[in-house]
């Protein structure tokens, strides 16, 4: 594949739908201007222009449909039966609405026409932007140090939310790192180059560590360990040395946290009942799905008022994801079959009209119920493993299923992920995943039309 064409390719494209905000974000910050919305839609609908070019240069791909295509057309169809009646009235529906094409179809289309030498692409320009990345938060950091002594996650380009953009950011160029390492066969003439990735590695390990972004921390370890589970490029003690390595790096970063972040990762210890007080999930105080106030503008938690403690303190964040994941429990069970609608959750929740559980299954199960979050958004995730799982598997092709496995990793980190930060109307990163499972095989199976794909 010609640079030019790279550059410009569906692997770019994914690249900078993934974690081109938080380039632009600090690019404007250098350049001391404030972000505007408007630029926001430039950024997302030039992508969405770009990414319907593609499809219809590999408009091909899409003769054969997959099951997960069939499950992901009947998702998102669900979503909008759901939404459209309180589109006009609802200004959450309405916010959320505006996400779905941008952050759910666009990306998947994006991922349906990747190939492998777009994933391998894709794989160099996140390692890559997550070195590039290390060097803007030295500049940051250098610009802004005594105003970064004073708190336990930074904001870094003038954002408070930026870490958890860097943070997933530097979880994929470690975990594109790692298998950019694993990939490499263990001989003299790759040492240096192994020795370089290495390096890298450790350096993004400390940085991810630094900036605080506990999720994505989370997810990073566990998509880098199935990583090494899976990968056969090099043998088990020099995987087992790899990961070994990675873990004392970030034990000893740890070590030398500043207090306030010290104490921002022993937070993630917070019991669930000791946020409630061992509250059941339908208490007394608790309001009932059929009651009138539920029915209003006004939200009204399901688990009572008391239960918005941890929100009005606003010290634990983790106290507040538990008692996100026991509304959207009580809520489900409230309305198993069908949910209280898309986008719905905020009006039985202490976070307020617009408001989600930070987990995108627990929204999908007590918004769309077992129909929608059940049989469809789990099925969809499923069959989705299931695919990258067959395909890294595969003993038929080394290098097809070393990309294979990328994926898969790729995918576990995401859906880990979504599952402390995440919403499905904007879970960017798994709808890529699971257009790119969806097109897998016919990737494989159509080797004629390789440098059309390629291309």
């Amino acid at each position: 594949m010609k640079p030019g064409m790279r550059l410009l390719g569906p692997g770019s494209t994914a690249a900078a739908l993934l974690f081109g905000m938080i380039f632009c974000l600090a690019a404007a910050y250098c350049a001391g201007l404030a972000w505007r919305q408007s630029w926001t839609i430039v950024f997302y609908g030039t992508l969405s222009g770009w990414v319907a070019v593609h499809v219809w240069i590999h408009r091909f791909t899409f003769r054969r449909l997959a099951l997960i295509d069939v499950l992901f057309v009947l998702f998102v169809s669900e979503v909008l039966f759901s939404l459209v009646p309180h589109v006009a009235h609802d200004p959450a529906a309405a916010r959320f609405a505006r996400y779905l094409p941008f952050m759910v179809v666009v990306p998947y289309l994006c991922g349906r026409i990747m190939g492998a030498p777009h994933l391998r692409h894709l794989a160099g320009a996140a390692a890559g932007g997550g070195i590039l990345m290390l060097a803007l938060l030295a500049i940051d950091f250098l610009r802004n140090f005594e105003t970064y002594t004073q708190y336990g996650r930074w904001p870094f380009f003038g954002y408070n939310h930026s870490a958890l953009l860097i943070g997933m950011l530097l979880a994929l160029a470690l975990v594109s790192l790692t298998y950019r390492f694993f990939a490499m066969e263990g001989s003299v003439s790759s040492f240096w180059p192994q020795l370089m990735i290495l390096v890298a590695a450790w350096l993004i390990a400390v940085a991810l560590v630094f900036v605080a972004a506990r999720g994505a921390l989370i997810a990073c370890a566990v998509a880098v360990s199935c990583l090494a589970v899976i990968s056969r490029g090099h043998a088990a003690p020099s995987r087992a040395f790899f990961l070994l390595g990675l873990v004392a790096v970030v034990m000893a970063t740890f070590v030398m946290l500043p207090r306030p972040q010290a104490q921002f990762y022993g937070n993630l210890l917070t019991k669930p009942d000791d946020v409630l007080g061992g509250a059941h999930l339908s208490g007394t105080d608790g309001v009932r799905m059929d009651d009138s106030r539920a029915r209003g503008i006004e939200p009204s938690p399901v688990l009572g008022a008391t239960s918005c403690r941890p929100f009005e303190e606003g010290v634990n964040s983790v106290a507040m994801r538990w008692v996100l994941y026991r509304e959207a429990l009580a809520i489900f069970l409230e309305r198993p079959w069908f949910g209280v609608g898309a986008a719905r959750f905020g009006r039985f929740s202490c976070t307020g009209a617009t408001g989600f559980p930070h987990s995108t299954v627990l929204q999908a199960l007590a918004e769309l119920g077992i129909v929608g979050g059940g049989l469809l958004y789990l099925a969809l995730l499923l069959s989705a493993f299931v695919r990258l799982g067959r395909a890294a598997l595969d003993p038929t092709g080394a290098d097809r299923s070393r990309v294979a496995g990328y994926g898969l990793g790729m995918m576990v980190m995401y859906v880990v992920a979504d599952q402390l930060y995440g919403n499905y109307f904007m879970a960017t990163g798994s709808n890529l995943m699971i257009g790119i499972a969806a097109g897998m095989r016919q990737q494989c199976a159509d080797g004629s039309r390789s440098k059309r794909d390629h291309s």
